[in-house]
């Protein structure tokens, strides 16, 4: 392995990075495969949401019963970024008027959502993240091991 205190800083710098975005990714699959209960929600209400950098998102405040038990729950839909309120205004009927289904953790119902999608995003940019750190790891062996020889 190349020796270099620099060289050595970077690869531990890059290590951090990489399992600070695994760690993540695998909390988001878990949330994921931990939600498997589906029930209607019995009642839905829906707002607009400002965010810091000028975006609007939609938010959902909903009810559902699980085994004859009253719930409720909130979701904000980042995946749908407007950019302005009047762009958020106007999806807000057609998300009003649909049925909505909550997905909910059987074994604690209040953890839930009314939005599951699987993380491929972040599951990718792990691998590519643990894909650039094994070759760091490998280039360090390889500079160490020709620098030796030379």
């Amino acid at each position: 392995m190349h020796k270099n205190q620099i060289w050595l800083a970077f690869l531990a710098t890059i290590t951090l990075i990489v399992l600070w975005f695994s760690v993540i990714t695998g909390y988001k699959i878990y949330t994921f495969y931990a939600l498997t209960g589906q029930t209607p929600a019995t009642q839905t209400e829906w707002n607009i949401v400002k965010q810091p950098n000028e975006r609007f998102l939609l938010h959902a405040t909903f009810s559902y019963q699980v085994k004859d038990r009253d719930y409720n729950g909130e979701t904000t839909l980042k995946h749908l970024p407007f950019r302005n309120r009047w762009a958020a205004e106007q999806t807000l009927p057609e998300y009003t008027q649909k049925k909505w289904v909550v997905w909910f953790a059987p074994k604690n119902p209040e953890f839930s959502t009314i939005r599951k999608s699987f993380p491929l995003k972040e599951l990718t940019y792990a691998g590519v993240m643990w894909t650039l750190l094994i070759y760091f790891i490998w280039l360090g062996y390889y500079v160490g091991k020709n620098r030796n020889n030379a």
